[in-house]
């Protein structure tokens, strides 16, 4: 076929053929530790919603939306976590000495 990969003995390859493919997508949505992040998997979802909609409202009205207040809106969903963890690892609002 026309624009199918071509292995080294000749052979179709195919997308779940690549080895590297889960642990990659799982790298995406985890954190460096390894555990799933609720913001990564979150903001990915809202960005796949937001390119539909926005893709919608350009097909139906022929005008490019001005995408800072979208780009606001999810960056402010990932930030808030990256707060939330920052504030978390500096151990929390420091204690009175024991007297």
């Amino acid at each position: 076929m026309i624009g199918t990969p071509q292995s080294a003995n000749g052979e179709g390859t195919q997308l779940h053929d690549c080895p590297t493919r889960v642990p990659f997508w799982r790298g995406v949505f985890s954190e460096p530790d390894g555990t799933p992040s609720f913001s990564r998997v979150a903001t990915g979802l809202l960005v796949s919603f937001a390119c539909g909609w926005v893709t919608a409202i350009v097909w139906k009205n022929h005008v490019l939306l001005d995408f800072a207040g979208l780009a606001l809106f999810i960056g402010t969903l990932y930030g808030s976590n990256k707060v939330a963890t920052a504030w978390s690892n500096r151990g929390g609002p420091p204690q009175p000495p024991a007297v």
